[in-house]
């Protein structure tokens, strides 16, 4: 069972991602900042076009935006995090979020709903299950840190 993320739940999620942290070969080389996590994401919560779920046995959750880019009028929804702790990856928990999350792209009115892996964490079966919903590979990303 899922329901929207609230700003209570900012705690827990940091929690997970400080396990997504030490998990991921990208982001364990991102220096953690709970503090700052918590008061971008709680602001984050109180958008109206924040889309976000968590799972109620707190298991993994996704969170985005519904957004227009400035080459786009279309309106997006974009997801900016998919995590399961990983003892529950491998079951429907993550599909589940995946179409709840299409739900209220589409109450907000969402044309598309873009989203995509960075975390280096199980890459091709994240991608691949999005493919199995429906979605299509579209591009690749790359990084360069400058400074």
């Amino acid at each position: 069972m899922l329901r929207p993320i609230r700003a209570d739940d900012v705690g827990l999620i940091i929690e997970m991602l400080l396990a997504l942290h030490v998990e991921s070969p990208h982001y364990s080389q991102v220096r953690p900042d709970p503090d700052y996590v918590r008061t971008t994401l709680t602001s984050m919560i109180e958008q109206p076009a924040f889309i976000g779920f968590i799972d109620v046995d707190l298991r993994g959750f996704m969170f985005g935006i519904a957004n227009r880019t400035w080459f786009d009028s279309e309106l997006n929804a974009y997801e900016l995090l998919l995590y399961i702790l990983p003892e529950y990856r491998g079951g429907l928990l993550a599909a589940r979020l995946i179409k709840q999350f299409e739900f209220d792209a589409k109450r907000l009115n969402c044309i598309h709903v873009r989203a995509g892996t960075s975390t280096r964490i199980n890459t091709e079966e994240v991608l691949r299950l999005y493919e199995r919903l429906g979605y299509t590979r579209e591009a690749n990303t790359v990084s360069k840190r400058i400074n």
